[in-house]
């Protein structure tokens, strides 16, 4: 394909050339003849002298110079020293003769003059019959003459022009170049061109122009061939990636490293990631897993365009976030877990549907049992995108009760709530000697330590006077308060012993929890 493009460019450059009109070109003015030999007109009756046949028109005060080769002078050469040319001002204000200076070094003679009006009229010019016309006036002084050239139409066209454009990438070698500039004469047969200057071939051949400049003389006419070669890019940069990218959408990537992730080459222009364009950005706002895009684009220096549409998938790939212990305990009287009593014990979130995260048990070793024991408890939790964080609990079900009595008939209850009064006393002993087959009569109470110390912790004794069988007997009664964790009742405790209520007297064990 390069090589198709490249034959189009070098067919185009035989219509890209423009010419240069002597006015238009820069020529040095020592190389411009003034001196049309067809104006000269001989006289009648001096056939070796002419006269010029319009005013010449010239710059006011600037030095001109006509000379002539000893060639053309001939036979005058003998008598040179008498040779002179004759100036008129147009205005008539001044007419002077000046006579020609011999350079028998160069075998040339010339004459320098000025014209204060800028028209001037020209008699006396030497002519010849010789085939040689080396005679020129031309702006300047001898010293500045650099050779005889002939003179040319104002309109003739002195040099020419012309643009080559090329691929970079299917540049062409300075002798393919050459070969589309041809000379020729004015005859049509081709000539030798000479190359004064070639920026081509001393570039490094990046894109831009480099002009190359050709000359060819003939009959003494020296042009000039100004080719500007055009090196163009048209290859546009390569852009590659691999996509789709995957990005956390917990840890979002910048625009920036996104573009690192983009291949950029050019034939040309040593591009980088750096110089990609944004085009549009469907990504940046995005805030939910799914899929988006950015389209990318590079131009090289020549204006060569690439873009590149990068798909992302915004992906959740962060499981959910535990917080919480890895034993519970509880006692074997407490009430027992629940699962989400289990699961409350622990702070679940997700860094993308924050609360929004399902929890499932997978192991359950607890059963919501009462038994002592450890138990495991395992929990699943997971977000939408199925990331799953897997945790796990000890359950330890602890005894911590002491050992318990049995109790007979001999062991009264009563309530924490009823307080016991000397009343209470004095008919409870009644009754329960009465229970032993004993009948006593005239109870009374002696002392009581128990009497306001219902609420304290410790052991009081109430001492008692009573009848039995005729005779009056003195006992006491022990009554112990304590704190005993989880007792509700209140306990009172008499020896069962019938002798011991005999003699000395009987005594009684109440125990009771203070209130």
């Amino acid at each position: 394909m390069k090589k198709i493009v490249l034959l189009v460019l070098m067919m185009f450059v035989a219509f890209s050339f423009h010419v240069t009109s002597r006015a238009e070109e820069t020529i040095p003015l020592n190389e411009i003849n003034l001196l049309n030999l067809s104006l000269l007109n001989g006289y009648k009756y001096n056939p070796d002298v002419a006269y010029y046949a319009e005013t010449l028109s010239l710059e006011v005060n600037q030095t001109y110079t006509l000379v002539m080769s000893h060639t053309y002078l001939s036979d005058y050469i003998a008598d040179i020293a008498n040779l002179y040319i004759a100036f008129d001002e147009n205005d008539g204000s001044n007419a002077f003769e000046t006579y020609l200076v011999n350079d028998p070094t160069n075998q040339r003679a010339y004459i320098e003059f000025q014209s204060t009006t800028g028209l001037i009229d020209m008699h006396h010019v030497p002519v010849s019959d010789v085939n040689n016309y080396e005679i020129m006036l031309y702006q300047g002084t001898y010293q500045d003459f650099s050779g005889f050239v002939p003179y040319l139409m104002p309109t003739e066209v002195m040099s020419y022009g012309g643009v080559l454009p090329v691929d970079y990438d299917a540049l062409p070698s300075l002798a393919t170049i050459e070969s589309f500039v041809t000379a020729k004469d004015p005859y049509g047969n081709q000539i030798t061109k000479t190359l004064l200057s070639d920026a081509y071939s001393s570039s490094d051949k990046s894109p831009g122009t480099y002009r190359m400049v050709f000359e060819t003389i003939y009959n003494h006419v020296r042009k000039k061939f100004y080719l500007d070669v055009k090196i163009f890019d048209l290859t546009k940069p390569v852009l590659s990636v691999e996509a789709p990218l995957d990005i956390p959408i917990a840890s979002k990537w910048s625009i920036s490293t996104i573009k690192s992730y983009v291949i950029v080459s050019d034939n040309v222009d040593d591009l980088d990631s750096s110089d990609l364009m944004v085009i549009s950005d469907t990504y940046s706002a995005a805030t939910t897993p799914g899929t988006y895009a950015v389209l990318l684009k590079a131009v090289d220096s020549s204006g060569n365009e690439e873009t590149i549409n990068v798909t992302i998938n915004l992906v959740d790939n962060v499981p959910p976030i535990v917080y919480g212990p890895t034993s519970i305990y509880l006692y074997t009287t407490d009430t027992p877990l629940t699962t989400n009593d289990i699961k409350n014990h622990f702070e679940i979130t997700d860094a993308v549907d924050l609360s929004n995260v399902t929890v499932t048990i997978t192991t359950d070793e607890y059963m919501q049992t009462q038994t002592p024991g450890r138990y495991l408890v395992t929990y699943q939790a997971q977000d939408t995108q199925l990331n799953t964080t897997t945790f796990s609990v000890y359950i330890h079900v602890i005894d911590h009760q002491g050992p318990t009595f049995e109790i007979g008939s001999d062991i009264i209850e009563r309530s924490t709530a009823e307080l016991m009064s000397d009343e209470d006393i004095i008919d409870w002993f009644i009754q329960h000697t009465a229970s032993q087959g004993l009948s006593v009569s005239s109870v009374s109470i002696l002392y009581n330590e128990y009497a306001g110390r219902e609420d304290q912790e410790g052991e009081y004794y109430v001492y008692l006077s009573y009848v039995l069988d005729g005779e009056e007997v003195t006992s006491r009664v022990l009554i112990n308060v304590d704190e005993e964790s989880g007792l509700s009742w209140m306990w009172i405790v008499t020896s069962l012993a019938a002798l011991a209520l005999l003699g000395t007297g009987v005594w009684f064990i109440i125990k009771h929890k203070k209130p």
